[in-house]
């Protein structure tokens, strides 16, 4: 898998592993069920989630007015307006839910970068990491140049940058990292 790196695993963890899952018991969590990404163009990144990773949309709705309501449930401007919401399944994973805001009092276009404030990436697993790697490339997906590397008793990582700019606009610095495990 080309060059690999031993990226060791922290040895303290701040708050105790019991703590945290008796504060999932409490709360009844059993999962993640979705994240949400604001893209510029749905149909586009709909599009290349479905290209490049094999993506479903099962679930599409909207528009859904400017207003309070919008407002007061999502916290945005009571200008802004929701165009369209994509529901994407990808695996046996969280589903990916896509919005198209129109925010005509304002909406930043920059991405933090992952040391910023609410920075962030996407990781998927993978069974076979060098296919994984082939069929990225051959979608015009760009490889971060280290790489890939494997965590101590953990999996194989390979980050790839930029990889839907195309498709949620230049404003958008998205990592995709593929992870190589054992699916059970």
């Amino acid at each position: 898998m080309g060059d690999d790196m031993e990226i060791p695993r922290s040895q303290s963890v701040p708050r105790a592993a019991s703590q945290g899952r008796a504060d999932a018991d409490r709360l009844g969590l059993v999962g993640c069920d979705h994240v949400g990404l604001t893209v510029p163009d749905i149909n586009q990144a709909v599009e290349w989630f479905e290209d490049v990773l094999g993506a479903e949309a099962p679930l599409s709705f909207g528009p859904i007015e400017a207003g309070s309501f919008l407002a007061g449930v999502a916290d945005v401007a009571q200008t802004a307006a929701i165009g369209q919401i994509t529901v994407l399944r990808i695996g046996r994973s969280a589903n990916i839910e896509l919005f198209e805001y129109a925010a005509p009092d304002g909406q930043r276009r920059d991405m933090p970068r992952n040391s910023d404030w609410s920075g962030n990436h996407s990781a998927f697993y993978v069974t076979e990491m060098d296919a994984a790697v082939d069929h990225m490339k051959g979608r015009c997906v760009k490889r971060m140049p280290a790489g890939p590397f494997t965590l101590t008793e953990g999996p194989a990582v390979v980050y790839s940058r930029d990889a839907i700019n195309r498709a949620l606009g230049r404003a958008m610095r998205e990592i995709i990292t593929l992870s190589w495990r054992e699916v059970r």
